[in-house]
């Protein structure tokens, strides 16, 4: 499976100016002591991770944690996943944006086809009256000839 969701596209390219965060926020052990993590992924609380995503994400764990203690593999495990938060975090702000414009776009497509149904309304409204107007003036002229070869018949019989 292919995980890449940044979108490549023209629109919506990767920003130039992106950086990886710096590494500077302190864990708070005792919010962290106090998730129930069996209960935040049974319960799916979004809220709960909201608000420790940001010192998890942007601690410094070697400053954390006796990096000789830990397993360096860990280590790495840890700072491989902050750098994927802040992707994906990335990755939502973009999406976000586009879903905005698509939904702008939309929005305009809908505005855009209302005014096409009212054009395409007025239009055959305008063309039934042009067929009204075209019987009326067909029985005109269907009434003036029969008028004009009447005056004929009459001419000729004097």
């Amino acid at each position: 499976m292919n995980y890449l969701y940044l979108n490549n596209s023209p629109q919506q390219p990767v920003p130039r100016s992106f950086v990886f965060n710096k590494r500077n926020e302190k864990i708070d052990w005792r919010r962290i002591a106090a998730v129930d993590v069996e209960r935040v992924a049974r319960e799916l609380d979004f809220q709960v991770l909201q608000d420790n995503i940001e010192h998890i994400t942007l601690c410094n764990i070697d400053l954390e944690v006796d990096s000789r203690a830990m397993d360096p593999n860990f280590l790495k495990l840890y700072k491989m996943a902050q750098l994927t938060i802040e992707y994906l975090l990335l990755c939502q702000d973009q999406i976000t944006s586009q879903l905005v414009d698509y939904e702008q776009n939309k929005g305009k497509g809908l505005a855009d086809q209302d005014e096409t149904r009212r054009q395409i309304e007025k239009l055959k409204n305008d063309l039934n009256l042009t067929k009204k107007e075209s019987k009326k003036r067909k029985k005109m002229i269907e009434t003036q000839e029969k008028m004009l070869l009447a005056q004929r018949s009459n001419y000729h019989t004097v």
